[in-house]
């Protein structure tokens, strides 16, 4: 089976050869050709990015190495797919399991197998053969356990406490009894006294955590995407990476994300890790800007101030507030609760009150002796018109820039102070 690797091989990228490289190389070569190894190679240090455009055997085998690996991966290996993990099963060598927890994919790649007890029983006081090299051992409930009898294999199982297993070998029948916690005996259920049998167990298959030994029996060989956790223990608005050991996650990965519920700020994991290592920083928050509205805010400071009369349960950053009464704006500068949230003056919504307007100036029925003035406003032609240029002599007429149609209705006049519609 191949030998799956701890990590991804570092692999020279190479570079074309320049014009300005050529004397360089010419150089090398020549050494090299003579035999002066030691000149090539100082050519090589002296020249670091040469040594990206000269390809040797180690580069050319680094490459072989790999593709014969993935071939023995595709042609010679039998890898199965186990599911997801579980710390109760027993797993062998090529076995691929799925950590929800972790939301990442493992190969197993080393087994632990090892040859625990082997031909070494002595007759008790009770006739029994009892396997003094192995007792006070602590078996691992939940491994495979591979036992031969006269060099025939008879089972491979998962033991579990208190476990029966027959085994049928040419001396006779025996049973293997694991009692809670230490011992493992090998008991003849045939008066065999005379003879004993050549028994032995083999540790076939470590039952290993991910979590606690994954460099020594399990290869990552994909990672999920980003998986969301939920929660209170993850707080405040800072971006610098922050441990909180309290959030109970097992195992947090680069990218995973955390909602707090309370605050609906989101935070994402820099540091992966459990939870006394993993860091977090702030991202965001769910929430958009809200409007509050009321009176309790007041005031046109812009430095930052708590309400505590504003009776918002939580404020966010951002968000804004009304006053009804005197039509001021404020922005939350700090989040928290009525107690703790702090606001400031933005601006009023109510603009400044405007110069007082002059009227239009009824002057009765339009003539062309008269003088007019801006706001005079004349009826003629079944208009009134409003005076937009001081003028004399100038008909009013909807092309006539000097006078404004105020309106078009029959029987419309203005005579003396007085308009009449």
């Amino acid at each position: 089976m191949t030998n799956f690797p701890d990590s991804v091989d570092t692999v020279t990228r190479m570079s074309d050869l320049g014009a300005s490289d050529l004397s360089l190389v010419t150089l090398y070569y020549t050494y090299y050709n003579a035999g002066d190894l030691a000149s090539a190679a100082a050519i090589l240090t002296a020249n670091p990015t040469l040594q990206t455009k000269i390809f040797n055997a180690a580069k050319f085998n680094q490459l072989i190495d790999a593709l014969v690996a993935i071939e023995t991966f595709f042609i010679g290996d039998s890898y199965v797919y186990m599911g997801n993990y579980s710390a109760t099963s027993a797993y062998a060598v090529g076995n691929i399991v799925y950590e929800p927890d972790y939301g990442c994919s493992y190969i197993r790649k080393n087994s632990g197998k090892t040859t625990i007890a082997a031909d070494n029983y002595t007759l008790d006081a009770s006739g029994n053969y009892t396997n003094n090299a192995y007792a006070g051992t602590t078996l691992a409930f939940g491994d495979l356990y591979q036992i031969t009898v006269d060099g025939n294999t008879v089972t491979t199982t998962a033991v579990t406490s208190g476990a029966n297993v027959t085994l049928t070998g040419s001396d006779g029948v025996y049973d293997v009894v694991v009692t809670t916690g230490t011992s493992l005996f090998m008991v003849d259920c045939v008066d065999l006294a005379s003879d004993s049998p050549a028994i032995s167990i083999v540790h076939c298959t470590v039952s290993a955590p991910i979590n606690s030994q994954t460099s020594t029996y399990w290869g990552l060989i994909s990672i999920g995407g980003s998986k969301w956790y939920t929660g209170t223990a993850i707080t405040g608005v800072s971006t610098t990476p922050t441990v909180f050991s309290d959030t109970n996650i097992e195992y947090a990965n680069v990218g995973d994300m955390y909602l707090n519920t309370d605050t609906q700020h989101t935070y994402e994991c820099v540091v992966g890790g459990a939870a006394a290592t993993a860091t977090w920083k702030y991202s965001g928050s769910i929430f958009g800007t809200h409007w509050y509205t009321g009176t309790a805010i007041t005031g046109t400071s812009t430095t930052p101030a708590v309400y505590s009369g504003s009776g918002i349960a939580y404020a966010h950053v951002n968000d804004m507030y009304f006053n009804t009464s005197t039509d001021y704006v404020y922005e939350c500068k700090a989040e928290g609760n009525a107690s703790t949230a702090t606001w400031a003056y933005v601006s009023c919504i109510k603009g400044s009150t405007g110069a007082s307007g002059t009227g239009l100036a009824p002057r009765g029925v339009w003539n062309n002796v008269e003088n007019y003035y801006i706001n005079d406003c004349v009826s003629h032609d079944n208009h009134l018109w409003q005076c937009l240029v001081d003028n004399s002599n100038s008909e009013p007429t909807l092309v006539n820039t000097n006078w404004f149609s105020i309106l078009t209705y029959p029987g419309a006049s203005v005579t003396g102070t007085t308009l009449y519609v």
